[in-house]
């Protein structure tokens, strides 16, 4: 791999981060109006389900943030989302 393939694909790699961190943006915008609502979930008797649905809800922003902080010197961190989306996908299917 010569230096010139190397320059292409920092620069496609920071293409896909750029991308990736709008989309995490846009999440946000449906994030104001159904975190609040997350707390009528303990109505019912709480589970270990509930609670890491919650708290991958309500911890999406500061994931974000981080991104948002750390994306220039480290691309490769605006995949660090997808660990709220993994836990909440967990936790829809554990009883």
């Amino acid at each position: 791999m010569s230096l010139e393939d190397a320059a292409k694909n920092s620069t496609l790699e920071r293409k896909d981060a750029v991308t990736l961190f709008l989309i995490w943006n846009v999440l946000l915008l449906p994030w104001l109006f159904i975190a609040p609502l997350l707390g009528m979930l303990f109505d019912a008797p709480p589970t270990f389900s509930i609670y890491v649905g919650v708290w991958s809800v309500w911890t999406y922003p500061l994931s974000v943030g981080i991104v948002w902080m750390f994306r220039k010197k480290h691309p490769l961190i605006t995949l660090f989302p997808c660990i709220n989306l993994v836990a909440f996908l967990i936790a829809s299917y554990v009883p």
